[in-house]
């Protein structure tokens, strides 16, 4: 009575990620600055946004705290992916 071997199961493929990288003081520093910077970008985000409520009746006003709402969310955008960079 002879019986078949199985198969081995094959591994799967997984593409190469860095595991566990340890970041350098420098890094990690870094990231918890930009843990502060974030939290104070968004808390400066709800002011304005406030403030394009309280204002919304001054062209001029709005005008600048648009710009400035932009400007603000592309921060924090620019800073949420160097965070998601360092493994935040």
């Amino acid at each position: 009575m002879n019986q078949p071997t199985p198969e081995p199961t094959p591994t799967p493929v997984t593409p190469d990620k860095p595991q566990g990288k340890k970041l350098s003081f420098k890094e990690e520093k870094e990231l918890k600055s930009l843990e502060k910077e974030i939290e104070n970008l968004e808390k400066e985000k709800a002011k304005i946004q406030e403030d394009l409520i309280t204002f919304h009746s001054d062209f001029k006003k709005v005008e600048v705290l648009s710009a400035k709402l932009v400007e603000t969310d592309t921060l924090i955008d620019v800073k949420f992916k160097r965070w998601e960079e360092l493994g935040g």
